[in-house]
């Protein structure tokens, strides 16, 4: 027998790129250059482009020319046509917006080699993807295609062996005949919860290895994106996972009508009342209202269950060869938590806030039960990425799983029909080791954080290139690790066995809080908070972190000049001495007229002896009085910038806020 197939690849969500002609030149739109780019990829309520030139061309090699999504893999593959392992490889590039089952029944090549799947096919002429397989399989040793799939390509996989099928009972093609092998890695069969917190809230768009976009683009990008709803639980994933997808907090009707879904929702049915606001009767947020859940399109939703019904029990023709393999062991979202706050320590009114609760059984992206659907009855495969990242000293999540040599070898293993399971490579599920240490560092309001290994290595935000893009970038460098943007909160995720220094940097003026959460295994078992700690734009504070210690402390640099001025515990309570403390560092670090410096010094000192003394109604009166001498800017405090004293009186508003 001839070895082997040519391979056809379906790359996942978001990784193709997609293109428009705007006067007489290319504008590629994704992956964007900045937010206006998604704008132009809007579709309306019925799921239809709003602009219908958009084309695609090629998958996504090296993002950005920054990260890397697929450009070892298309190497990898290159190479087995170069060593002739194989006679031939296409990527099958697809607009992603679209639904699974329209993707494979859409795109018209041009000549020029521009795939438009907003076209009719024409009578006679076969979709794009049925074309290249047709293709691949004619010059094949075989004559026969294996189909590779990462992530939604997938789901159109299966859509394509649906409709082959279809098509050979009608006696109109045997091209399903024609495929004999589908490998599906890291494939959100039953959907997966992160799905629910993108669409509601535009949270943890964190995208092609270190690109976010604005969360209010992102949401309203995503409210009639046909191929983002077949992403979110389907009814199929309720029957193989126990645990719910959303939980609320006892006291959650401080903020939010959500009574009537608590404490959890773990069926479909529920999903969909909240999805749509039955039981709450909530509006559509505006643009701005990221922490309001959006509502989402009715339509689209029941396609998407539609399309689920069909394809999560669907059985794949006896003659294919079906390999699935689910990532394991990195941090991966498994249910959105909402909770009610007080907007701030003695305020009477609620705020509902939002986190995302993480299991290791997953890629960080898909968790592995959606991965390894039992009714397909293939060969079930789960990779180790904590390990393999630790080996390789890489750190390679969902996006960029491909990547992983270990995961290519294993590929190839099942083209040439070799059985061997490569190194980090298991035909059952690892165990989540409780011995397992994580590190869940996380900021809430006006600072940045970044963390370095005891190599250099670094993971959080990283400067833009481009000066006119307004988008941010990051990286993750530390094996193992993440930086996400949920909710409020900017995270980053590490293995608790390394020395790691964690730096914060101000970006406005305000409080801060810094959480350090320890999880074994699954679980969490340490909390240690520094709750509403003052911050300026020059505030800079550190954290070392040492593996197993148990103790923390915050060294702080309240103006910026590189000494650390405080070193802080824990605490849950806000400290207002510490407030007044940093405010007059700030202060100082303004270069004002010394006499302007010293009223305002000794006007902060005699607050501090009174909040000493207890005498709190004093303290207000006189930071009120403060505020208002500062919005005048008579006499001498004329002298001070503007936006100086706006700084200021932001200062004494957040202290007044708290007290």
């Amino acid at each position: 027998v001839e070895c082997c197939s040519s391979v056809a690849f379906i790359p996942g969500i978001k990784a193709s790129r997609l293109y428009k002609m705007e006067d007489g030149s290319e504008n590629q739109l994704w992956e964007p250059n900045r937010n206006a780019d998604v704008e132009k990829l809007f579709l309306d309520s019925s799921g239809t482009p709003i602009d219908s030139t958009i084309y695609t061309r090629d998958v996504i090699d090296t993002a950005l020319g920054l990260f890397d999504v697929y450009d070892n893999f298309i190497d990898f593959m290159n190479g087995l046509v170069a060593d002739d392992t194989i006679a031939g490889w296409r990527a099958l590039p697809y607009d992603w917006r679209y639904a699974p089952d329209e993707v494979v029944k859409r795109g018209v090549e041009h000549t020029d080699g521009n795939i438009y799947f907003s076209e009719s096919v024409p009578a006679g002429e076969l979709p794009f993807m049925e074309k290249e397989i047709a293709e691949l399989a004619a010059v094949s040793r075989t004559g026969k295609v294996s189909i590779v799939t990462h992530s939604n390509g997938g789901l159109v996989a299966k859509a394509l062996l649906t409709r082959l099928a279809e098509k050979k009972a009608a006696g109109e093609s045997d091209l399903i005949d024609k495929i004999d092998k589908l490998i599906m890695v890291a494939v959100p069969q039953l959907g997966t919860p992160q799905t629910i917190a993108a669409m509601l809230h535009g949270d943890d768009q964190a995208m092609l290895g270190g690109l976010i976009l604005n969360k209010q683009t992102a949401r309203l990008f995503a409210k009639n994106l046909p191929g983002t709803y077949v992403l979110l639980p389907s009814a199929k994933y309720f029957d193989v996972v126990s645990e719910p997808v959303i939980t609320f907090s006892n006291n959650i009707s401080n903020a939010a009508n959500f009574g009537g879904y608590a404490p959890d929702i773990s069926s479909f049915a529920k999903l969909g009342q909240f999805f749509l606001a039955i039981l709450d009767g909530r509006s559509d947020p505006t643009f701005g209202d990221i922490a309001t859940p959006n509502i989402l399109n009715s339509t689209l939703l029941n396609s998407a269950g539609n399309f689920h019904v069909a394809m999560d029990d669907y059985e794949f023709p006896a003659h294919i060869a079906i390999t699935e393999v689910a990532g394991w062991g990195l941090d991966t979202m498994k249910m959105l938590n909402y909770y009610a706050k007080r907007r701030c320590p003695l305020c009477s009114d609620y705020v509902l806030k939002r986190e995302a609760v993480n299991t290791k059984e997953g890629d960080r992206t898909v968790v592995w039960p959606s991965v390894i659907n039992s009714t397909n009855n293939g060969n079930n495969l789960f990779l180790n990425m904590s390990i393999s990242n630790m080996t390789n000293n890489e750190n390679k999540l969902h996006r960029s799983i491909l990547e992983i040599v270990q995961l290519q070898e294993l590929i190839l293993n099942i083209i040439t029909e070799n059985d061997t399971l490569p190194a980090f490579v298991y035909d059952e599920k690892p165990l989540v080791s409780e011995s397992e240490r994580r590190l869940k560092l996380s900021v809430y309001s006006p600072v940045s954080i970044a963390a370095y290994n005891s190599a250099g290595l670094h993971t959080g935000i990283i400067p833009n290139p481009n000066p006119e893009s307004d988008l941010v970038l990051y990286e993750e460098k530390i094996p193992n690790s993440y930086y996400s943007e949920f909710g409020e909160g900017k995270t980053i995720g590490l293995d608790d066995d390394d020395t790691y220094r964690v730096v914060l940097n101000g970006t406005d003026f305000g409080t801060f809080t810094f959480e350090k959460e320890e999880t074994m295994g699954d679980n969490p078992s340490i909390i240690t908070t520094f709750a509403d700690l003052p911050v300026t734009p020059v505030t800079v504070a550190e954290v070392l972190m040492e593996p197993g210690t148990a103790t923390t402390t915050i060294q702080l640099d309240a103006d910026g000049d590189g000494d650390f001025d405080y070193t802080l515990e824990p605490s849950d309570e806000f400290n207002p001495i510490l407030f007044l403390e940093v405010l007059k560092q700030f202060v100082i670090s303004l270069d004002l007229p010394p006499k302007v410096e010293k009223v305002i010094i000794k006007a902060i000192d005699e607050v501090i002896k009174k909040i000493e003394k207890g005498k709190i109604k004093d303290i207000e009166k006189k930071i009120k009085l403060a505020i208002k001498k500062f919005s005048h800017s008579k006499g001498h405090l004329k002298k001070i910038p503007r936006e100086e004293l706006e700084a200021l009186i932001q200062m004494l508003n957040e202290l007044l806020a708290n007290l």
